[in-house]
């Protein structure tokens, strides 16, 4: 196949820039001297529409069958230029990018190795699309329908997206009724929104839009893939067996007493985050009783934050809205100590600002040093010392600030919905290190698994607030129409495995992140070998990296194209 290569070679000037750095007429003559290159051509702004064109109507007539493009880096316009083979006829793979602007003419300070470098950056594009093969492309029909775990605002809201984009959407609960979503983990108080009025308003929208809404309901199973999942429903000990194109997780999580939660049982003065907010809503007496006594004397709150490794910006919003009632309704005197205040994100920022006006007053501890309390005759005496106010040139004289308080509140535990492993295990998707869904991956979207077509909304991430929630789900209604927007859904085979080599040793299995290898081909005439799932393969290469018998190859990447940019073979 090799004999029958030719590649025809395009630069882009950028303008007029490249000139500036580079002779291109020296740089196209080198070019055309590489053995099967059978044309050069210069064009000045090869990324626009009219280039574009230019070079779909160059490869017709020149008819080069592999094309390599000298200019900007590959992330700017590789998918564009792909594009344009495809509709000139040609496979996209067949394209080579030589970054001489990104790669050579920004980073390279001396003028006398611009143009060797250059030379060798396109010399080395010419030899790897010598070796490019055409990656073929298959269809699988989709299923337009969704599965939604979980009923909160989140699970909710994604439903209503998708449903509004003619997507199907089914949302199961495993309670027998849609629990009602505690308002401070949705909208802090001074936005002005009744988030339990919001979340009602949510609900009655479902079911008019006649969406599925099952309670009582459990995964029990899960099997196949993108656009295609079949999923084993349990309710109530009866089997219900959905075909959707798509899996959304939106379970919440749950909060608990953190490391003083000894404490927290020793006085009704000292409670967590959660319990202050439930004596708010349904025992209001009770906290009458300790912040607004006859005696009329000025009565003191504090709050402590900093202990818990999970959800540092849940618990600060959740005390800066209690801070701001307890201010308000009570007219006590608030103090928040805290290693650090964490309200990164939209109208957060301004909630803390808003607390500082209303007479929160903040103090900062050192990891180190924590504040200590404790209880005698009612009263709690809290003490602490805050770095900022050291004294004198030595950072370390700081003096101890000790505070007499009627009430203080703790900071909860934010830990994985109970269940949270077991249907992580179901799914096949990853969790992080604090047991939460979608593990810290910068190559991945905060919403998107480790599985195509498996996505994640809400707290089920482990910090979300009512801004971050509703983006994310926006997010991942927009991914999910993508995919699920056709009647087929576009495939490459990106991988190769070869069944003769394979030894079924297991490697690319267990080393696969994505769930993208199979064991069989499903013939029994044939040797059984490993087998790509071509839809849910990244196309990462991990398998081809791991198998002992070199029985896997990328087709895009294969060791060809890999040496021959480093091995000039004239």
């Amino acid at each position: 196949m090799e004999n029958h290569v030719k590649i025809g070679v395009f630069f882009c000037s950028c303008g007029l820039m490249m000139n500036d750095y580079f002779d291109m007429k020296a740089l196209s003559d080198v070019a055309s001297m590489i053995p099967r290159v059978i044309s050069v051509d210069n064009n000045r702004f090869l990324c626009t529409k009219s280039g574009c064109e230019w070079l779909k109507t160059k490869i017709a007539q020149t008819g080069c069958n592999r094309v390599v493009i000298a200019g900007c880096s590959p992330n700017l316009h590789e998918q564009d230029f792909m594009k344009s083979l495809e509709e000139a006829g040609l496979n996209r793979h067949l394209l080579s990018i030589a970054n001489i602007r990104e790669g050579c003419a920004w980073v390279v300070g001396e003028k006398e190795r611009l143009m060797s470098r250059a030379r060798e950056i396109v010399m080395a594009a010419v030899r790897r699309v010598r070796f490019a093969r055409p990656v073929e492309r298959i269809q699988k029909k989709v299923n337009h329908s969704v599965l939604i775990i979980g009923a909160g605002i989140a699970g909710v809201q994604t439903a209503l997206e998708l449903h509004r984009m003619g997507i199907r959407p089914f949302i199961i609960e495993k309670n027998s009724q849609v629990r009602r979503e505690n308002p401070i983990f949705l909208i802090p108080h001074n936005q002005g929104i009744d988030a339990r009025e919001m979340f009602s308003s949510k609900i009655r929208e479902v079911r008019e839009s006649g969406i599925d809404l099952l309670t009582s309901t459990q995964l029990k199973d899960v099997r196949g893939n993108v656009g295609a999942f079949q999923v084993t429903l349990d309710n109530m000990g009866q089997e219900r067996i959905l075909e959707v194109g798509a899996i959304v997780v939106s379970i919440g999580f749950r909060r608990q007493g953190g490391t003083q939660g000894n404490a927290l049982r020793s006085s009704r003065r000292i409670v967590s985050l959660s319990q202050l907010r439930d004596m708010l809503d349904f025992e209001r007496r009770t906290l009458e009783r300790i912040l607004m006594t006859p005696d009329k004397r000025t009565k003191y709150a504090c709050f402590i934050l900093g202990n818990s490794e999970t959800s540092p910006k849940t618990n600060t919003v959740m005390a800066l809205d209690e801070a701001l009632i307890l201010k308000e309704q009570f007219k006590s005197e608030i103090m928040l100590a805290a290693k650090d205040i964490t309200v990164s994100g939209t109208e957060l920022e301004s909630l803390y600002r808003l607390a500082r006006e209303k007479g929160v007053l903040f103090y900062r501890y050192a990891e180190d040093s924590p504040p200590e309390f404790s209880l005698e005759k009612g009263m709690i005496t809290l003490r602490l010392k805050d770095p900022a106010l050291a004294t004198g040139a030595c950072k370390e004289n700081v003096p101890l600030i000790s505070v007499n308080s009627d009430l203080l509140v703790l900071e909860d535990e934010i830990l994985p919905s109970e269940g949270t492993k077991i249907l992580g295990d179901k799914l096949g998707v990853n969790l992080n290190q604090w047991g939460f869904f979608q593990e810290k991956n910068i190559h991945l979207q905060r919403s998107l698994s480790n599985r195509q077509g498996i996505f994640f909304t809400g707290s089920c991430l482990g910090e979300e607030d009512i801004y971050d929630t509703m983006n994310n789900v926006r997010s991942v209604a927009m991914d999910i129409n993508s995919y699920l927007s056709g009647e087929y859904l576009d495939v490459e085979k990106r991988v190769a495995i070869d069944p003769e080599k394979c030894a079924l040793c297991l490697t690319c299995l267990r080393s696969c992140p994505h769930k993208a290898i199979e064991i069989g081909n499903g013939d029994p005439d044939q040797k059984g070998a490993a087998r790509v799932i071509f839809e849910a393969c990244r196309g990462c290469g991990i398998c081809v990296g791991e198998c002992p018998a070199k029985a896997i190859e990328m087709i895009a990447y294969s060791d060809n194209q890999i040496f021959s940019e480093f091995v000039n073979e004239g």
